[in-house]
C-alpha cells in the first residue's frame, strides 16, 4: 500500500496586496487543493468555479470567459475556515496582524502566550534548564519536573521555535 505524505504548509504568506474576492478565491482554493484535495468544501468551490467558466466563440476561436458571483465571497470564507484547521500547535491561517491584505499562516501569539500562561507550554531562553521528557522520566526545567506538553524557546530578538515536550522540533519563526 502507498503511504502519501500530508502537505503540511509553511509560515508565511500565499496571498499579498488583494482583498479581491475572486484573487482570494483562487489563491485560497489552491492552497486547499494541497492540504485537503478530498475535502467537500473544496470540491463545491472547484464545482462552484467550474460553474462561472462560458466557452464562447465558433470552433476555431474558443474563448473562454470567466463570471465571479457574489457567492465568491461566502466561498472565500469557508476556504479560509478550512485552511484555519489542522495546523501546528499555535498557527493560524489568515491575514497578517500588520498587513489585512497579506493572506497566509502565522504564529498565532496570543494563544501561545495564553498556553505559556496556563502552563501547556513552558518559555525559556535557553534550552539548557531543559531536560525532556524520556520513557518515565517527565520533563523536567531547571530540576523541576512539569506537565507542559510543549517547550518554546524565545530569543532576545523574539524569534521562537516550538519543542515538545519529547524534544521533538515542531517550528520556528523569525
Amino acid at each position: 500500500m502507498k503511504r502519501t505524505r500530508k502537505y503540511l504548509p509553511s509560515l508565511g504568506s500565499i496571498s499579498h496586496g488583494t482583498l479581491r474576492a475572486q484573487d482570494l478565491f483562487d489563491a485560497f482554493l489552491h492552497e486547499a487543493k494541497q492540504r485537503f484535495p478530498k475535502h467537500q468544501t473544496v470540491k463545491d468551490a472547484l464545482e462552484a468555479a467550474l460553474d462561472t467558466v462560458t466557452e464562447y466563440g465558433d470552433d476555431e476561436t474558443v474563448r473562454y470567459s470567466v463570471h465571479y458571483s457574489e457567492n465568491f465571497a461566502e466561498l472565500v470564507n469557508e476556504l479560509q475556515e478550512l485552511l484555519d484547521t489542522e495546523l501546528h500547535p499555535f498557527w493560524h491561517f489568515g491575514s497578517h496582524e500588520g498587513d489585512g491584505s497579506d493572506f497566509g499562516y502565522w504564529v498565532n501569539h496570543w494563544s501561545l502566550g495564553d498556553a505559556c500562561s496556563d502552563g501547556e507550554v513552558i518559555a525559556t531562553q535557553d534550552l539548557s534548564h531543559v531536560k525532556f521528557a524520556r520513557g518515565k522520566h517527565p520533563l523536567r526545567v531547571d530540576g523541576t519536573e512539569s506537565d507542559a506538553s510543549y517547550v518554546a524557546v524565545v530569543n532576545c530578538h523574539g524569534n521562537t521555535t516550538l519543542y515538545t515536550a519529547t524534544g521533538r522540533f515542531m517550528w520556528d519563526c523569525a
